[in-house]
């Protein structure tokens, strides 16, 4: 088993999910006792190949929708691994999110065709334990960054990593960030949830590649 898929397995089976659910002083217990259905969702290590991706996006945590068909406990490893590493391949997962970070990919990587993305996009989360609306991250994001973040930064080989949305921003320890010894720059982008109210493709696009020609190593897109 490779070092992507120990890892993967690691993080969608961490030992921190029973601990917290039992003790309300744990930093995650908020985060991991929101689902309230069984069986539970695992948590999301990350969806792409880790590897392969040339633009890793980090947000805060994965959403939750109970009617998901998604991992859980009973899941076999082979079932899990197949899911998160051909996830964003899949024809029915189409999300806001994903819509966004695809555009921002083809931006980066100057192709608008799908099939020249493939295998280039890989997405993970601060905190990978799934709530709506970021609840219970905060108080977990130090506890998961440490735990699991330098380990999923040391399986990406890209050039680029974009930080989604502000929660992540302030959450993010951009020392960690330059662990990645082959990233040549450091986006922080709106979340694809905001863009229909508050920005709009041209100026992101815009905002993405003023930052692409910067020489700074860190870059905010938040410009309007």
């Amino acid at each position: 088993m490779s070092t992507m898929s120990e890892l993967l397995l690691s993080i969608s089976h961490c030992d921190e999910v029973e601990k917290a659910l039992n003790d309300k002083n744990n930093e995650c217990h908020v985060v991991v006792s929101y689902q309230k259905k069984e069986p539970r969702h695992l948590p999301e290590p990350w969806n792409g190949n880790i590897n392969t991706a040339e633009v890793l996006f980090i947000s805060s945590n994965p959403s939750y929708n109970a009617k998901e068909n998604f991992p859980s406990p009973f899941s076999d490893d082979f079932s899990v691994e197949k899911f998160f590493l051909n996830r964003l391949d899949n024809a029915d997962y189409r999300p806001r999110f994903y819509i966004g970070i695809k555009k921002c990919a083809s931006w980066i990587l100057k192709t608008t065709e799908e099939s020249k993305l493939k295998n280039r996009i890989c997405c993970t989360n601060i905190v990978h334990c799934k709530s709506p609306r970021q609840i219970g991250v905060e108080r977990a994001c130090n506890k998961c960054s440490q735990k699991w973040l330098v380990k999923v930064l040391q399986e990406f080989h890209g050039e680029y990593i974009v930080v989604i949305g502000r929660i992540a921003q302030k959450m993010i320890d951009e020392g960690m960030l330059k662990q990645c010894s082959n990233v040549k720059k450091v986006l922080f982008v709106p979340h694809p949830s905001s863009w229909h109210y508050r920005y709009s493709d041209k100026i992101i696009k815009e905002n993405i590649v003023k930052a692409l020609n910067s020489k700074d190593l860190f870059s905010e897109c938040y410009q309007r």
